[in-house]
């Protein structure tokens, strides 16, 4: 973690140092985590001892499995968004950016990397737009103080110049007031300024998400045991490989190699009464492997606190209690994830209401604005229905709402709910109405 007292104290000479110190500390580790997603596993760059033997590198796609199932039950399900005043233009901005897309894509960077990153920014239309960036080429900047603000952010990447033919990186310094744009070569030699610009939000226009405290990424404890069911399979079909063809012994028995050659051509040995043949064949234990696989899976399973859904004892006729118990402790990572998502979310409702504001354009108070999250789970819906309907006159009926799966938008279905009940026999004759109260 990088802290420095003010956005000021950014020049140039400490923008390129946190630059190399992040390529040599921070950046090997994020690049073998992305390998590991997909499928470049350390079994890979396993080299070949002896050229006669077979080398099988078999991967086995855990790290995918794990952020896959992770991601898609933590926001499978859009985040929904409610609010007591009008916040059609937050819908609006949503719907032009794809914001369920983009959620998806932030909470798979934070599976993977244990952090994502989000830049709000006005495009050339004037819309409010954003977008993830890939947390290999950010480097958050933080305050002193001991409410970790973020007072600054860098963006590079590489970038090719083709009127001079040559790759040069580009860097992008972000600060509560404006943007700083360099140049330099790949190795950071210097850094040369482009321009810079102020871009209105009166706040850094960078979004952070955490996967947890610690930025941990989901698979990143279980990296060890996914090498290791990797090598335990590869090894095996090696040795199914190598032995496959059994040599064949010959005892009390003399021939050259032209009569080896015709007994091979007819399948036919003819021998002496004291000679002897038989296969010598290596005896694998194959029960003892398939043994340490299992427990390989199962470890990457608990520890990882991912479903099987292949498990046996997983799938059938399972009740909804049930089901939670067995969930529980991929609940318990949802749940921290939620804490540490929400945060994020917060913090772009904060900046784009910000901008909206400086924009004179409709703005809302992001303070106000409700965010819900529903589990990606298969769901009773019979269940959910009895549940709305015993529990109406107790809860308000926007809560109710709410809790139906099938509802997106809750404000636009009791909008809708209203105009039905404006059309109704009843709202248009209140008397009829009060006599229906009146025989009751």
């Amino acid at each position: 973690m990088f802290r420095l007292e003010s956005a000021d104290k950014l020049t140039q000479e400490i923008v390129r140092e946190l630059i190399i110190k992040f390529r040599g500390e921070d950046l090997p580790r994020l690049k073998k985590l992305k390998d590991y997603y997909l499928n470049k596993t350390a079994i890979l760059r396993r080299p070949c001892v002896d050229p006669s033997k077979p080398n099988n590198k078999v991967v086995h796609p855990f790290a995918q499995y794990i952020t896959d199932t992770l991601v898609g039950y933590f926001v499978g399900e859009p985040v929904s968004y409610t609010s007591n005043e009008d916040i059609s233009m937050l819908k609006m901005i949503f719907e032009y950016n794809d914001e369920q897309d983009e959620n998806v894509t932030i909470a798979k960077n934070c599976s993977i990397y244990g952090k994502a990153y989000e830049l709000i920014y006005i495009d050339e239309d004037g819309n409010v737009r954003f977008v993830a960036l890939d947390p290999r080429e950010v480097i958050p900047v933080y305050g002193t103080s001991l409410d970790n603000e973020l007072i600054g952010a860098i963006r590079f990447y590489m970038n090719r110049n083709l009127v001079f033919g040559v790759d040069e990186m580009i860097v992008e310094v972000y600060t509560d007031k404006e943007i700083i744009r360099y140049k330099t070569s790949d190795a950071v030699a210097d850094l040369h300024l482009l321009d810079r610009k102020q871009h209105g939000f009166n706040d850094v226009p960078i979004v952070e998400y955490r996967n947890n405290d610690d930025c941990y990424g989901d698979y990143e404890g279980v990296m060890s045991l996914i090498d290791a069911y990797d090598t335990l399979v590869s090894d095996d079909l090696n040795d199914f490989e190598y032995f496959v063809d059994a040599y064949l012994a010959l005892y009390g028995y003399t021939a050259e190699p032209e009569d080896i050659a015709k007994m091979k051509q007819q399948r036919v040995l003819l021998m002496d009464n004291d000679s002897k043949a038989e296969w010598l064949v290596k005896k694998g234990d194959s029960q003892g492997v398939e043994t340490t696989k299992e427990r390989l899976e199962r470890d990457i399973h608990k520890f990882s606190k991912t479903p099987n859904i292949n498990d046996k004892n997983f799938g059938g006729n399972t009740s909804g209690v049930a089901m939670k118990y067995k969930l529980l402790g991929t609940e318990n990572i949802a749940s921290i994830k939620e804490r540490k998502f929400k945060k994020g979310l917060q913090r772009r409702l904060e900046l784009i209401s910000g901008i909206l504001s400086v924009l004179s354009r409709p703005s809302f108070d992001w303070m106000g604005v409700d965010i819900t999250f529903t589990r990606n789970i298969p769901i009773n819906e019979d269940d959910v229905a009895s549940m709305v309907k015993n529990l109406n006159g107790i809860v308000s009926k926007k809560t109710l709402v709410s809790q139906l799966p099938f509802v997106e938008d809750v404000d636009q279905e009791m909008d809708q709910l209203n105009q039905e009940l404006k059309q109704s026999i009843f709202f248009a004759n209140p008397q009829l109405e009060e006599k229906e109260e009146t025989t009751e």
